[in-house]
């Protein structure tokens, strides 16, 4: 399944935006998903979902620069369905 990213601006004029991808079990290397935000922040603020729409604390969010992030959710084994991620400079 090819990585979906949707850049949003929330509007109000306040300059809010960030981007929201999907991801399946596929994606994961190790249980690893490589983020790739283009945000150009190094710690922007990242909410994972899982496959129910609810909200899900992964084992570890690395920031690996000002564009990337990587998100460990191996301990919660072969995820099933889509998963997303949102990220928010």
């Amino acid at each position: 399944m090819p990585i979906q990213i949707i850049n949003f601006d929330t509007g109000g004029g306040g300059g809010a935006g960030g981007v929201v991808a999907a991801f399946v079990h596929a994606d994961l290397a190790a249980g690893i998903y490589a983020f790739a935000h283009s945000l150009g922040s190094q710690y922007p603020t990242i909410v994972v979902y899982n496959n129910n729409d609810l909200i899900v604390d992964p084992d570890d969010i690395t920031a690996v620069n000002t564009n990337t992030a990587s998100i460990d959710v191996s301990s919660w084994g072969t995820i099933a369905g889509t998963w997303h991620v949102r990220g928010v400079a």
